[in-house]
């Protein structure tokens, strides 16, 4: 009995065996079969291959600087003294205002005496002209008399033969005049007046202070003549040249501006791989100030027959997925400018659906139910 019983057990576990594997084997291949129907029928957004006329277009962000702005140093030493205007940052001038003063009294007053000098020196050498070089006298006479030790000196006459020039440079005449001359000029560099019409853009020292040679005052720039500094990707500037007309824009306003590229840097900036380019304002008003942001866009051009890709259309910047009868293919394409969100391309044929961005796990010839 006990026998019988162990060879039943024994066949009723062969059969559940059997059935298990079954069904195992039954499970795995419909799991085959639905991953097969999954890969094989994937959506995709796609967009349709339009070739045309496309714009070539190189932007970058740039800010507003004075064309003109120069570093201001006295060439003499003294206490800075107030001039025609306040010396403060952001003080507008004029051209020719006196910006500010050294103290030159003790100057001042030794040109007077020097000048005083040569007057006394003049006086002697008349006489001795009057007798030896009558035909010079009223020349020198006038020129004598002409003379103020308060203004600068008038021009020195000219001497009519060897002789008079000799009798002069005896007289030490020419020399004295030569050195109060270098004198009076010396004396102007007391007085720092305005090269151009502007604002202090920065001003280091304060009026009273004691200056020397060379030390910086001030810092001046041109309001009125502006340029905008807009660094480049390396991969675009063959696309810039001198002379071209750019569109300026900026947050806040509706306006755009005129511009030209002025100035193209021939070096790249170690730091940002970029080059900077220089654009000149052609219209600007009170609207556009130093320190400004502008978006500049400058037009480099037109291809011809080549379409706009969707920037997430290309993998590793040089193939697309396209689809033909429902079936995925890889193609190359010929990328000829990159865009921020997009890039021109050509090699696509008109009609083809490309897909629009990347998806994971995609296989050449596996079906493709696109989406516009």
């Amino acid at each position: 009995m006990k026998k019988r019983q162990i060879v039943i057990i024994s066949v009723l576990a062969i059969i559940v065996l059997l059935i298990g594997i079954k069904l195992y084997f039954n499970y795995q291949e419909n799991s085959k079969k639905k991953n097969k129907a999954k890969v094989s029928s994937k959506y995709a957004r796609v967009i349709e291959v339009k070739n045309g006329t496309n714009d070539i277009l190189v932007g970058g962000f740039g800010r507003v600087n004075p064309a003109l702005s120069i570093n201001l140093s006295p060439e003499v030493a003294g206490s800075l003294m107030k001039g025609d205007i306040q010396l403060k940052q952001g003080s507008e001038f004029r051209i020719g205002q006196v910006l500010f003063k050294v103290d030159d009294r003790e100057v001042q007053l030794a040109l007077k005496a020097r000048k005083s000098s040569f007057l006394n020196l003049m006086a002697g050498a008349l006489s001795d002209i009057k007798i030896d070089f009558p035909n010079s006298y009223d020349t020198w006479l006038g020129f004598f008399n002409s003379i103020d030790v308060s203004k600068p000196f008038p021009e020195l006459p000219q001497t009519k033969t060897t002789q008079e020039n000799t009798f002069l440079a005896s007289r030490n005449v020419l020399s004295e005049y030569y050195n109060i001359k270098k004198d009076e000029i010396r004396l102007s560099k007391y007085t720092v007046k305005a090269p151009f019409s502007g604002f202090f853009s920065a001003v280091m020292i304060q009026e009273g202070s004691f200056v020397g040679m060379g030390t910086p005052v001030a810092t001046l720039s041109q309001a009125s003549n502006l340029e905008i500094v807009v660094p480049i990707e390396k991969k675009n500037i063959e696309f810039v040249k001198l002379d071209q007309d750019v569109i300026l824009k900026t947050r806040g306003s509706e306006e755009n501006w005129n511009g030209t590229v002025k100035r193209i840097e021939q070096q790249v900036n170690a730091n940002t791989q970029s080059v900077n380019i220089y654009v000149v304002p052609s219209n600007h008003s009170n609207q556009m100030i130093p320190g400004m942001y502008f978006e500049v866009e400058i037009h480099a051009g037109i291809v011809e027959n080549s379409f706009e890709l969707p920037r997430k259309a290309l993998s590793e910047g040089k193939t697309v997925f396209a689809i033909r009868d429902s079936v995925l293919h890889v193609e190359s394409v010929s990328v000829l400018k990159k865009n921020n969100d997009s890039y021109i391309v050509k090699g696509l044929k008109n009609g083809e659906m490309i897909i629009k961005e990347q998806i994971p796990n995609l296989i050449e010839g596996q079906k493709i139910i696109p989406v516009k």
